[in-house]
């Protein structure tokens, strides 16, 4: 804006075309430029223009030679004592800007619950001026803060939904069309890990995030990814992971009393099976790993054995599935009773292999546990028996 003006002397009309850019206007700092009535604004490049009243004239060269010497071409321009307030009211304009969006990162980092929906829904109709990976990493971050379990982009005929999964219920939040989906999946591929030219087979992948909530409480959190062709693009579940979740009671997750005394003397015998059942979402792997913590009491050794490793705990061997590599429930099994365990965990039990497996270990002397996809416990031994 600078470059449109032709004259020396400044008038207040002229004043307010000047850009102020803090990167600009921070050469010289507030006192003083309020001491020696100069002020920098902003200009192409590494050019600077001041503007002044030229009252402290020999104060204004000390400063003309200090920006030519850290490589900045000046342009001067001179006003009076009411253009000169204008242009130091700069200063409490871009202060305010800045506490502005000090304040609007502070609202984003400690956003939770509805309010971090909001931020979502804030952050939606700006989606086109941002870099696609910038939008999802902040619709991510977002959705845990949110208290979600899991983000779902669901496809349909005529749209994609973002939806989160909330306290066992999904919410969708918000649309897209599919020619901008295209390019979240591939963003997500990227950050995931997965094959990001392979549309035609599910695959699944890994990605982590830093998160700071409130009370400066900072967070690393894991997101499993898994992606599964539909009918016309590929579905996207991202799981949250949050490895910082310290559920040691079963107090504490709300077993009522009496479950809990059920489960504490099942917890004590030294052989047979234990399987956490229910839908997803419905809290069977906050269930394992609170057993797990019960029982990792330094006595007796622990092996899971699971797709993939959620959580990590200390004191526990844990060792992660990995079917490619032809390692499945069955080969880590076998190797697992070379390790003389006492406790073993098989994550998930969702085929014959790794019910056989499981069932032939619990026999073999040792207590092993497990979650199973069920509507109901009662349903469970007819799970068992159509496997």
């Amino acid at each position: 804006m600078q470059n449109q003006i032709s004259k020396r002397i400044l008038e207040l009309s002229d004043i307010s075309t000047l850009i102020p850019v803090r990167g600009k206007l921070s050469l010289i700092p507030e006192n003083l430029a309020r001491q020696f009535e100069v002020v920098a604004f902003d200009g192409d490049g590494t050019q600077v223009v001041l503007v002044t009243t030229n009252t402290f004239s020999e104060e204004l060269k000390t400063i003309y030679a200090w920006l030519e010497k850290a490589g900045y071409t000046t342009d001067i321009y001179y006003t009076d004592k009411a253009g000169i307030d204008l242009a130091l009211w700069r200063y409490t304009q871009v202060n305010a800007q800045e506490q502005a969006n000090a304040q609007k990162i502070k609202e984003q980092k400690e956003a939770k619950g509805k309010n971090a929906i909001a931020q979502i829904m804030e952050l939606y109709p700006k989606r086109s001026s941002m870099d696609p990976g910038e939008f999802l990493v902040q619709v991510i971050k977002f959705g845990f803060q949110a208290w979600a379990s899991d983000l779902h982009l669901q496809v349909q005929e005529k749209d994609v939904l973002l939806r989160l999964r909330i306290d066992g219920v999904l919410k969708t939040i918000c649309t897209f069309d599919h020619n901008e989906y295209i390019a979240y999946v591939q963003k997500i591929k990227f950050m995931g890990g997965l094959k990001m030219n392979i549309d035609y087979l599910p695959q699944d992948g890994r990605l982590a995030f830093d998160v700071d909530l409130a009370n400066g409480i900072h967070k690393k959190i894991d997101v499993r990814i898994n992606t599964m062709p539909g009918m016309w693009s590929e579905n996207v579940v991202m799981r949250y992971l949050d490895s910082n979740v310290s559920v040691t009671t079963f107090e504490q997750i709300g077993f009522w009393w009496k479950w809990y005394d059920q489960l504490k003397r099942a917890l004590q015998h030294n052989d047979g099976m234990i399987l956490v059942t229910w839908p997803t979402g419905s809290g069977k792997t906050t269930t394992l790993y609170t057993m797990l913590q019960t029982l990792n009491d330094g006595t007796r050794k622990i092996i899971t054995l699971e797709d993939p490793v959620e959580y990590t705990i200390q004191g526990i061997e844990q060792s992660q599935i990995n079917y490619p590599k032809w390692y499945g429930f069955e080969e880590g099994l076998k190797a697992i009773l070379r390790h003389d365990p006492d406790i073993i965990l098989v994550g998930e039990i969702r085929d014959r292999e790794s019910m056989d497996a499981a069932i032939e270990t619990a026999e073999a002397g040792h207590l092993v546990i497990g979650t199973l996809h069920t509507k109901s416990c009662a349903e469970t031994i007819d799970r068992m028996i159509n496997f």
